[in-house]
């Protein structure tokens, strides 16, 4: 296998729903590691990055959630019934919001770690390159724009608890976690631009309005001491494919 020279390279796509970015980082992955030594490494916050406890977290809030409803409803009975007092079904209600909240830390919690988990990927891919490997990007976490985008989420997501230090001081934290991520910016970045219409009928189960708005960010989205391709990702996808990968062909052969 042929290695890089002068720290590796490292190529990066990033886009909409629906865009192709782990099709196309997957495909180029294959066909670099036939003469390089090469990797990918994705830096999203899919299901398969969700830790147990959160998992384990979904479930018992489910679960606490029906039992808890279940016992509402069988008080406002009661309360309409006049069998119960109005102090029972505050505290109740009070139980509820203490709930809310103790699984609002706990899912900020998660985001801090795994905003943690991006910034150790990206630590270990560095490393992989001063060896002189090609690491693939699909997708990179950005500070620019919040709650969207693989960018920071508890501060947005979790605005109506800003007042309370300790959701404001992890909130900081996350913030301050992706922030180094500006330190490992990729050599190339492809982005993968594909029209909200377009987008929402390859993902109907998504929001057009998020959709939309990561269209958007697509463009938007600065890279420092990187070269920016902008792929139309409406053509046929043997045309894209076909130019994304002339494109790295000149860059590695400049970059060699």
């Amino acid at each position: 296998m042929e290695k890089i020279k002068n720290g590796g390279f490292s190529i990066c796509f990033i886009g909409s729903d629906g865009a192709g970015k782990t099709t196309i980082s997957e495909e180029i992955e294959k066909w670099l590691s036939l003469n390089n030594t090469c990797k990918k490494v994705y830096l999203g916050s899919n299901d398969q990055h969700l830790s147990m406890f959160k998992r384990s977290k979904e479930v018992i809030s489910k679960v606490q959630k029906n039992k808890l409803s279940n016992k509402h409803n069988k008080n406002d009975k009661a309360f309409k019934d006049g069998k119960v007092n109005k102090i029972k079904v505050i505290k109740i209600n009070k139980h509820k919001v203490f709930i809310r909240f103790l699984f609002t830390m706990f899912h900020a919690m998660d985001l801090l770690k795994l905003s943690k988990r991006s910034l150790k990927k990206l630590k270990e891919a560095q490393k992989y390159q001063q060896k002189g490997g090609i690491v693939i990007f699909d997708r990179f976490p950005q500070v620019q724009f919040k709650g969207i985008y693989d960018g920071p989420k508890i501060r947005d997501k979790y605005s109506q608890y800003s007042h309370i230090t300790v959701i404001r001081k992890l909130a900081d934290r996350e913030e301050n976690v992706l922030g180094k991520a500006k330190k490992y910016s990729p050599r190339l970045v492809f982005k993968l631009h594909l029209p909200p219409e377009v987008s929402i009928s390859r993902k109907p189960d998504h929001s057009f309005d998020k959709i939309k708005r990561k269209a958007e960010i697509t463009k938007e989205l600065e890279f420092e001491n990187s070269t920016i391709y902008n792929i139309d990702a409406t053509q046929p996808y043997e045309n894209e494919l076909k130019e994304i990968k002339k494109l790295i062909m000149e860059e590695l052969s400049r970059f060699k």
